[in-house]
């Protein structure tokens, strides 16, 4: 499920009680995400600044189209647009995406921090313990 507020408070769930950003400047859904929320209007700059000269040298500007059909657009392509320039296009959305960190949860940050401090010195010890067997059976070996 999505951590937007309007989808989790959609599906009832108990941490979010009302559907605001939490900047409180509109509901947050996807198209207040993507195209309104004051919070990414940086990021935003910088996706429009990518995607505006691939659509423009198609013919198509963005700043003519509505919301929906901007967020289709950066999601899902334009028929007009090459292949190719439509990847480029979802590349730059995805990075929009990822550099705003929205999308990292309480929960990732817990699978990581869970990762770091137990399983990872866990694999390490595995890994000496392998390496130990090793070097002992070789001692032997050579000695032999």
């Amino acid at each position: 499920m999505s951590p937007l507020r309007e989808h989790r408070f959609r599906n009832n769930c108990l941490d979010t009680n009302d559907p605001m950003s939490l900047s409180n400047d509109g509901t947050e859904n996807t198209i207040h995400f993507m195209l309104l929320c004051q919070e990414y209007t940086v990021h935003r700059t910088m996706l429009f600044g990518k995607v505006s000269p691939i659509c423009k040298s198609y013919g198509v500007d963005c700043n003519t189209l509505n919301n929906e059909e901007q967020l289709v657009h950066l999601l899902y392509g334009n028929d007009v647009i090459k292949d190719s320039s439509n990847k480029d296009i979802l590349s730059a959305t995805i990075f929009y995406i990822n550099s705003t960190n929205r999308f990292i949860s309480f929960n990732d940050c817990c699978y990581l921090i869970f990762f770091v401090l137990f399983i990872l010195p866990f694999i390490r010890s595995i890994f000496f313990f392998l390496f130990f067997i090793l070097f002992f059976v070789l001692l032997n070996y050579i000695y032999l």
